[in-house]
């Protein structure tokens, strides 16, 4: 039953794809044409008019106004910043002073702390106009004096409980927003956001069940991330994203890796995928307006997709561990859609587009290792790659080519380093004579087989690939004979050392190396595909190689066998080279 959803689910998918690229490339020439006709009018009006010779504006720039007055640079911010931690270095020493000596109790020092905070905040307010940087510095002491004094109350002197330090803190957050939006000031946002996100993480004492604990976070946090993405909406400060994912998923696995237990599974399920899709839907929402994108953009939809998967597979892992599969399935389909929903929109961006497609095919990917076993992930990744790649040529898709050699590279890396050697063939009597026919083998062929054929498929539509790839089809060719080389090396080795002695399999190992090489040759000859005599030449180095130094020393009278035939093989293709002047 289980067999036939994936079936079902992923045929789903494939029909899917197809369909949403065949619209992206119909949308795309009706751009074109559209553009040919507005190209055409263009034309024709500027054949009527004249042409008005316009003259750049040169403005003479002086050399004095480029030179940095240092003077005023240290005088305006490094004497400053070095005079605020100095003086507040003061404070706090006359503080533990007075503190030491006994001269206030623990309430008149959180009422001087709180009045501390609001003067300077009173004071940058008060200088904001004429003296930013000077005032910006002085609100930012004075939110984070007032951040320390609750904590302090809270944690240290137990003057109050968690849950009013906890909206205090909220409220500290929130007046912090506001002088951001007031001042335009990205570092006083910093500062808000840094003690807004502290505040779940350093405030200690309340206790309540894990539903609201869990539940109490998660609004908590969603305000937190409401209030900093509407301010990023409109400035686009990109470092306040960054902190937001990374402090908002950085505080959900601290409670999960303390408190989680299964029974909290859906809770904690639903609570972290809503923060996955706000911030999914933020980072695509922008694009709907002309944004310029940079690379932090693309690592923001990488990080938030990683971080949501890995929640996700940890947590299905400890509850459901038999349908991670699944769940791999539904994250594809979640960046597909995402995917289809960015390219409707007017302004959107071609590499996010496909950045979300192929988060969509990894997930997809990595559902066959979850639900299969052994050569079976082997064999539905290399069908999945020859899927996405005849699905590249046919469309045409650079993008899924790509992702097919990908998948590609990643079978024939699988099965070399696990399948060929760590599957065990258990045969005797007449299976011995079929030896061949095994899953081992199989699994190589079938690799071999499916690289080959979409190596000529894209030979025989060359004319569609990019200068840059003309050259990836006699690749997969070469990748497709050394799989097969590779399983049929095997399997001569296994066989013969079955059937005889371990010195026979070596002889036979090389015979076989010098006939495929020699087998090699001449269809690189008859197809003049220089990668194929290449691998060719290699092979048959290698076979000597063997022969000059391991197998003339060591096999007896098979070293006779082996060095007539390996010999006549090499004045074969000796002679070969000799009649054809030209390759």
């Amino acid at each position: 039953m289980e067999g036939m959803i994936l079936l079902i689910l992923i045929s789903a998918y494939f029909i899917f794809i197809p369909i949403f690229l065949i619209l992206n490339v119909i949308r795309l020439h009706q751009r074109i044409d559209e553009i040919e006709k507005f190209l055409g009018r263009k034309t024709v009006i500027n054949q009527q008019e004249p042409e008005i010779e316009i003259k750049p504006e040169i403005k003479d720039v002086s050399l004095k106004s480029k030179t940095i007055n240092w003077e005023i640079e240290f005088g305006r911010k490094y004497f400053y910043w070095t005079g605020i931690f100095i003086f507040l270095f003061g404070i706090a020493l006359f503080l533990k002073y007075a503190f030491v000596n006994k001269w206030f109790n623990e309430t008149t020092k959180i009422v001087l702390g709180i009045l501390s905070g609001f003067v300077l905040i009173g004071l940058g307010s008060r200088f904001i106009s004429r003296y930013r940087q000077f005032a910006l510095g002085l609100i930012g002491a004075g939110i984070v004096s007032l951040y320390l004094s609750i904590f302090v109350a809270c944690n240290l002197y137990r003057l109050i409980t968690y849950l009013p330090a906890f909206f205090a803190m909220i409220l500290i957050t929130g007046f912090g927003v506001f002088l951001t939006i007031k001042y335009d000031s990205i570092f006083l946002s910093i500062l808000a956001f840094l003690g807004g996100f502290g505040a779940p993480i350093i405030l200690t004492g309340f206790r309540a069940s894990l539903f609201q604990a869990f539940t109490g976070l998660s609004l908590y946090l969603l305000l937190l991330n409401i209030g900093n993405l509407a301010i990023n909406y409109f400035k686009p400060w990109r470092i306040l994203l960054i902190l937001s994912t990374h402090l908002t998923y950085g505080i959900f696995w601290m409670w999960i890796a303390r408190f989680y237990h299964p029974s909290v599974f859906a809770l904690v399920l639903v609570g972290i995928a809503l923060f996955f899709f706000l911030y999914l839907y933020f980072l695509i929402s922008r694009f709907n307006k002309p944004y310029r994108i940079k690379e932090v953009d693309y690592y923001l939809i990488i990080f938030n997709s990683a971080v949501f998967a890995g929640f996700v597979f940890y947590l299905v892992h400890g509850s459901f561990p038999l349908y991670k599969w699944l769940t791999c399935i539904v994250l594809a389909f979640i960046h597909t859609i995402a995917a289809m929903s960015l390219q409707r929109k007017e302004n959107y961006d071609e590499g996010i587009v496909f950045l979300l497609l192929g988060a969509s095919l990894i997930f997809l990917t990595l559902c066959f290792p979850f639900y299969f076993n052994g050569t079976n992930i082997t064999i539905s990744w290399v069908c999945e790659g020859l899927l996405i790649f005849w699905l590249g040529l046919k469309i045409p898709s650079t993008f899924l080519r790509i992702f097919g050699y990908f998948i590609f590279l990643l079978s024939v890396g699988r099965y070399s380093a696990i399948d060929a050697f760590f599957i065990r063939v258990y045969s005797s009597g007449f299976i011995k004579m079929i030896h061949f026919f095994n899953e081992r083998f199989l699994t190589g062929f079938a690799v071999s087989v499916s690289i080959l054929l979409s190596g000529l498929l894209a030979l025989r539509r060359k004319e569609i690939l990019k200068t840059e790839e003309k050259f990836l089809p006699s690749v997969l060719i070469i990748l497709s004979n050394f799989t097969l080389f590779l399983a049929l090396s095997i399997e001569v080795y296994k066989w013969m050392d079955d059937v005889l002695t371990s010195d026979a399999a070596n002889v036979a190992l090389s015979i076989f190396w010098a006939f495929y090489g020699l087998i090699l040759l001449a269809v690189g000859l008859l197809k003049k595909i220089k990668l194929i005599r290449y691998f060719a030449f290699s092979l048959i180095g290698l076979t000597v190689t063997k022969v000059l130094f391991f197998d003339l020393f060591r096999f007896g009278i098979h070293r006779i066998v082996v060095s007539v035939i390996v010999g006549a093989i090499l004045l074969i293709v000796g002679f070969i080279y000799h009649r054809r002047k030209e390759m």
